[in-house]
């Protein structure tokens, strides 16, 4: 299951960040696709969500929010040439 699913569905951002351990902001930033999360980090969410949320989840999600960056740019260099 997705990061993103999981908070809609399962808990709040807020309060897995809590049970996680970690920052608010860095999991909203995540969400947001603004940064990835170090491996530590990874391990402590797979932890709190029981495992519904896997490494594999984890690592696609960040692939899409790259592929999203890296359409923008692609958008921007465009639009600016």
């Amino acid at each position: 299951m997705k990061l993103r699913e999981y908070v809609q569905t399962v808990m709040k951002a807020a309060e897995l960040a809590k049970i996680a351990g970690v920052a608010p902001s860095g999991l909203s930033y995540f969400l947001n696709g603004k940064r990835g999360f170090r491996p530590e980090t990874m391990a402590k969410i797979i932890k709190a969500t029981n495992g519904m949320v896997t490494f594999d989840d984890l690592v696609a999600e960040m692939g899409e929010h790259r592929r999203s960056l890296d359409k923008v740019i692609t958008d921007v260099k465009k639009t600016h040439a």
